[in-house]
């Protein structure tokens, strides 16, 4: 791999990463990384999305416990717009909340089944991404310019990565015990996005979510409704 083609996988996995805390899938950085081609406004434009905004604290929905926040949609489906800018406000909602609700589901049946990751595990791994960043002094520098760019401070930002990483970790290791137990239980020849969204589909249908708000529960269950749809025809 060259080290361009290294650079841009690094700058999409951080940029993926660093803004989940804010609740953001930020698909079009990393699949642009994928093919080297960077929009130029891209990170000017995330990076205003980054800011907190007043009303980002109130709470949508309550997904088994943990709440669901304006601030976490808004931020993601303001994100889907900056790759797909020609969808509406409501079609970039639908096709980006049922991963903000499923990543909350996964957290809660993380917690259950006791699959937190250590704080040790996951900077190990941040500290692996930087060391990789830092590969040679070219690399470093266009990756400082780069999470600048988002707003981040870049030392700072290392460290703020540690819990995020802890939290998708976990989310993973949930993922990967529902899997194995939908494999064991289903006679299915799906496997890879398929299968995870048969497997998420399963429990988001029997989940607890208390929603606060009326119009962004309709969004949500014309989502949910598109996907049933899609994975009857798929079966």
């Amino acid at each position: 791999m060259t080290g361009r083609k290294i650079l841009l996988s690094v700058v999409a996995l951080v940029a993926l990463l660093g803004a989940t805390f804010a609740g953001l899938v930020f698909a079009g950085v990393l699949g642009q990384a994928q093919d080297e081609v960077l929009i130029p406004d891209h990170l000017e434009r995330v990076e205003v999305i980054l800011r907190e905004q007043d009303g980002d604290d109130r709470e949508l929905a309550t997904v088994e416990g943990n709440p669901f926040t304006v601030g976490q949609l808004r931020i993601a489906f303001e994100s889907h717009m900056v790759v797909e800018p020609e969808l509406s406000e409501e079609e970039a909602i639908k096709a980006r909340i049922l991963d903000q609700v499923d990543s909350l589901l996964l957290t809660a049946e993380a917690a259950s089944r006791d699959l937190e990751t250590t704080e040790e595990e996951a900077r190990a791994r941040v500290e692996q991404i930087r060391a990789t960043c830092e590969m040679d002094e070219e690399v470093e520098a266009e990756c400082r310019e780069n999470l600048g760019g988002l707003g981040f401070d870049y030392d700072e930002y290392w460290e703020k990565l540690v819990p995020v990483m802890k939290e998708s970790r976990t989310t993973l290791k949930a993922m990967d015990a529902l899997r194995e137990e939908y494999l064991a239980r289903e006679g299915t020849d799906a496997e890879g996005e398929l299968l995870d969204w048969l497997v998420i589909h399963e429990v988001r249908e029997n989940a607890d979510i208390i929603w606060h708000d009326e119009d962004v529960e309709a969004l949500f269950g014309e989502a949910h409704q598109e996907r049933t749809d899609h994975l009857e025809e798929s079966r």
